[in-house]
């Protein structure tokens, strides 16, 4: 039997084979870069966070299992999560992290958490949806890739799914959950996302959002 590498290498080892999945030939936007994306903003709201060691864990694990005919994704990468940093962080720091990964099925945050984890389960989520708030070009690029990667289904039916999904959005009092980021985005992502309903409502191209 092969010994288990050393924690460190551990780390090096999944990480490699994280990126691996996230460069997967059906991704267009859960790739890499959107974590990357995460984790510049991750930089500015840390020492805000009360477990960000955890954050961290779930912004890069939160997509690794990635397929739109799946309804399990997100257990399924809260469960590679687990496997891969347990014995290497705390039961606590890969139990937040899981939570926060199964948190995105719905996007709301996990009310059995303790004050603190649910604090940061709202930034968490809110870094998620970051992208809704961009300026409009990259706001573009963001949705025609959401179409590409649900390419399997006609235009209708993605059309009808999609809006639901996103009008679910638009009738929360805010999209976002934190102060920081509903000053930063709130305005922009509530635009952005209209102008997406309207086009797919219209038969627009996605490229061509007001």
């Amino acid at each position: 039997m092969q010994d288990v590498p050393p924690p460190p290498l551990r780390k090096l080892v999944a990480i490699a084979a994280l990126k691996a999945r996230y460069a997967e030939p059906h991704r267009y936007y859960h790739r890499w870069s959107h974590i990357e994306q995460m984790l510049d903003l991750f930089e500015v709201v840390a020492l805000e966070l009360n477990a960000p060691t955890s954050v961290r864990y779930a912004i890069c694990y939160h997509d690794a299992v990635y397929d739109v005919r799946s309804t399990t994704n997100e257990e399924d990468s809260a469960a590679l999560l687990r496997a891969n940093i347990a014995g290497v962080e705390s039961a606590a720091t890969v139990n937040l992290a899981a939570a926060l990964v199964l948190a995105t099925k719905k996007h709301v945050v996990d009310p059995s958490l303790d004050a603190p984890g649910r604090s940061d389960c709202a930034t968490f989520l809110d870094l998620d949806m970051s992208i809704l708030g961009a300026d409009p070009r990259d706001y573009a690029d963001y949705a025609r890739n959401i179409r590409r990667e649900y390419a399997i289904y006609p235009d209708a039916i993605y059309a009808a799914g999609r809006i639901r999904v996103m009008d679910g959005f638009l009738e929360r009092p805010t999209i976002y959950m934190t102060a920081r980021f509903q000053e930063k985005f709130e305005a922009q992502a509530r635009r952005n996302v209209e102008g997406e309903i309207a086009a797919l409502r219209a038969g627009r191209p996605l490229g061509d959002l007001q």
